[in-house]
Formats: C-alpha cells, structure tokens, sequence
C-alpha cells in the first residue's frame, strides 16, 4: 500500500508533471518511494533520502531514457523538475 501525500508533510503544494518527462520520473519515484503522488518541486531528501532508492530511482532512469546520470546529481537537482531537464539534455545510452 503507497503512502498517502495528503498525510506527509513534504515542502510545497502539490504540482502535477507538465511534460513527458516529468510524468515518466514521477512515476518512477512513486513506484520506488511508494507514495501515491509526487509533485514536480517536491523534494527528495524531505520524502525520502534514502541512497538505495535513489539507486533504484537512477537505475529506472537508465532503463527508461537510456541515459545514465550520476547519483551526485541528486544533491543539486532533487526535485522533478531540477531533474528533467538533465534527462532531457542527455544523449540515450545503451
């Protein structure tokens, strides 16, 4: 059962995913958080913080987009929307 946003207190009001890109990383943080909805300015070390799901997190992002990003990253782009636009400018990588 995901966790409910509604009942965690995780910075800003919630803003859906407003292209392809931020809709594909919010789903893959909702499946690896497990939380029922992710807003593209929420913030990943106030929902989670957690190293290993941030490994699950890059690993998807591999697979999906077929880039591979580091996890340092995550530091200076911890939202979906700091984070989209990296995904958006890397060329796909086998």
């Amino acid at each position: 059962m995901a966790l409910r946003r509604a009942d965690m207190e995780i910075g800003p009001a919630y803003e859906p995913p407003r292209s392809a890109t931020e809709r594909e990383l919010a789903e893959i943080w909702q499946e690896a958080i497990g939380i029922d909805a992710v807003g593209i300015h929420d913030d990943f070390f106030l929902i989670c913080g957690s190293s290993l799901v941030a490994a699950v997190i890059f690993t998807k992002i591999h697979k999906i987009f077929g880039v591979k990003l580091p996890l340092s990253l995550l530091v200076s782009a911890p939202s979906i929307a700091l984070l989209a636009p990296h995904v958006d400018q890397q060329e796909p990588r086998g």
